[in-house]
């Protein structure tokens, strides 16, 4: 499944069951996408955040999760997806 989201609501509408690794921009509209990764987590989901910002601007919860630092090219963005689906399968 390839998704894009708009909001952290049309993101909590998915079934993550159905999602491998997910790439979320920290910032969803206004609002923060931290809650959807941390559904996302606790479903076993790899999260990304995508963000011009630092990975000191992520709460500590999110330490364990990939950092993909806009702006990013296709190369960087498959790394970071195969570093993610590569931590959660170990």
């Amino acid at each position: 499944l390839v998704a894009s989201v708009a909001d952290v609501a049309s993101g909590m509408a998915l079934d993550p069951a159905s999602v491998d690794v997910a790439v979320l921009d920290v910032h969803l509209g206004r609002e923060e996408s931290f809650p959807l990764a941390d559904r996302l987590r606790a479903a076993g989901v790899a999260v990304v955040f995508a963000s011009g910002s630092t990975r000191e601007s992520l709460p500590p919860r999110f330490a364990g999760c990939g950092l993909l630092e806009k702006p990013y090219t296709a190369d960087t963005l498959r790394h970071a997806l195969e570093l993610a689906r590569s931590a959660a399968t170990v």
